[in-house]
């Protein structure tokens, strides 16, 4: 939530220096070790579940790991030129999230509202969504493309962003 708010606030002025570098390398390497160490044990344990055979288990494992590797370039130059995206897949997290904590509260309340159904539906709509915006945008970059500007305010306190230049 941190992250999506300051993508579409930017950062705070007021925000002492120490604050507004981020984190230090290590904390970094920190977080990404332990998000990854919990996604790998959640994945783990999925597959150990449906895979009879850990052969099978550390090979896919093995190949999602070099796929990872092999085109997560591509993803983050598809992703930096396309924000709009991140700040989705943020949303999805959080809404997944939301929806995993509904369902240990109360799983069987959350199966028999199909909660997952329209949570998928929701992400699914959201998604094509972004892909029609996303041809719109790229329809309009051969067109001249308008910009929105923000208010000018004059010194004595007025708005003066209606009248015409």
């Amino acid at each position: 939530m941190r992250e999506i708010h300051a993508k579409l606030e930017g950062e705070d002025p007021s925000l002492s220096q120490k604050k507004a570098i981020g984190l230090t390398m290590a904390q970094a390497v920190g977080q990404i070790m332990l998000i990854d160490a919990v996604f790998s044990f959640d994945s783990i344990i999925t597959a150990g579940g449906t895979a009879k055979h850990v052969e099978i288990m550390i090979a896919a494992v093995v190949i999602a790991m070099i796929v990872m590797f092999l085109f997560s370039p591509k993803i983050a130059a598809f992703i930096h030129k396309h924000p709009t995206l991140k700040m989705l897949a943020l949303s999805f997290l959080v809404m997944i999230g939301l929806s995993l904590v509904i369902e240990g509260w109360d799983s069987e309340a959350a199966h028999q509202l199909h909660l997952k159904n329209y949570i998928y539906f929701g992400m699914a709509f959201s998604f094509m969504v972004e892909l029609l915006n996303m041809t719109m945008r790229k329809k309009m970059v051969k067109q001249r493309l308008v910009e929105l500007n923000d208010p000018q305010l004059h010194p004595s306190g007025e708005d003066y962003s209606d009248m015409a230049r």
